[in-house]
């Protein structure tokens, strides 16, 4: 005899049942069977020992091994959220819970917030003690200067908190109803991502600077620092430091940079009407050092060498390029 281990019968066979009988005797109990079913006929399924009572809420139409198998089925299937009313299982707060044990928890830390010292949330029509008394529990100041944040480290010089900035941003996390804590959060998140951003912009710029310098290194080969310095004095000559600033890094952009060496070379060479001979190849620094060599030359000192005078004027030349700024 072949042991039954579940309630599996396949088909309606008489084998089966008599096993699924067989079974329960080796496991002691007692039973009497109704095979039902007309005189000399099949029953529909195997019934259920005689007398088997399944408990509270048992269906009584359920007669057969076969329907107790299909029940028991539904049932294992169903979640807690068919057990609830139609209302609840189209109840986002109820839905978003994956088992009955999560809903328990979820219920259970907002009555502990809401009823945390009669804490009551307030609506559109709740009296100003009945706000302070939400805003106090739930650590919200009455002020939007009630807000304290850390100074934040680390930042990018162009992300730096203004004393205008922080009133604001207290401003808006106070008419949002954030507590202390999550407006601190939210603070320090955003200026870490602004300062990231900017530096994550800066690392790009310097590899760009870094492809163009090798472009133009490669084009101008020795004339490189000369071009360069007469792009940056041009700038400078014409618009003065200001200029020179919000043309940023001229190096960034090669097509940039020969367009003003080009201009500068033009300029220089006296080709404007009214602008003069220019000499913008040389800066202050460059200008410093030739200033050297000509204190260093004999003729400079020896006003009977030929050479004398155009030193003395090359000099004086120099010196305005060293020390005015221009």
């Amino acid at each position: 005899m072949s042991k039954v281990g579940t309630l599996e019968p396949q088909g309606n066979s008489r084998s089966t049942r008599n096993e699924f009988k067989d079974a329960v005797r080796n496991m002691g109990f007692r039973a009497r069977w109704n095979d039902g079913g007309e005189p000399g006929g099949e029953p529909e399924g195997t019934p259920l020992p005689e007398g088997f009572d399944g408990g509270e809420g048992f269906d009584p139409e359920i007669k057969t091994v076969e329907s107790l198998r299909d029940a028991y089925k539904g049932h294992k299937s169903k979640t807690f959220i068919d057990f609830m009313g139609d209302g609840a299982k189209d109840d986002p707060d109820i839905t978003r819970y994956k088992s009955g044990e999560e809903l328990y928890k979820g219920f259970k830390a907002q009555s502990e917030l809401v009823g945390k010292k009669g804490v009551i949330i307030p609506d559109e029509g709740s009296d100003e003690a009945t706000k302070a008394n939400y805003r106090k529990a739930m650590g919200i100041p009455d002020k939007a200067e009630g807000y304290v944040f850390p100074e934040p480290e680390n930042l990018h010089k162009e992300a730096q908190v203004t004393p205008e900035d922080m009133a604001s941003f207290k401003a808006i996390v106070h008419k949002h109803g954030l507590n202390a804590k999550q407006a601190e959060g939210i603070f320090a998140e955003y200026y870490g991502m602004m300062s990231n951003a900017l530096n994550q912009r800066d690392e790009h710029a310097i590899l760009m600077k870094g492809e163009a310098e090798t472009a133009l290194r490669n084009e101008w080969g020795k004339d490189f620092d000369v071009n360069s310095t007469i792009a940056r004095r041009l700038v400078d000559k014409f618009g003065g430091a200001e200029t020179l600033e919000a043309f940023g890094d001229l190096g960034n952009n090669p097509k940039v940079m020969k367009f003003l060496a080009n201009l500068g070379k033009t300029i220089s060479e006296d080709s404007f009407v009214g602008v003069g001979s220019i000499d913008l190849s040389t800066d202050a620094a460059g200008a410093k050092q030739k200033i050297k060599e000509i204190f260093a030359d004999p003729d400079f000192v020896d006003v009977n060498s030929p050479r004398h005078s155009a030193l003395v004027e090359e000099n004086t030349r120099l010196f305005k390029i060293a020390y005015s700024g221009k």
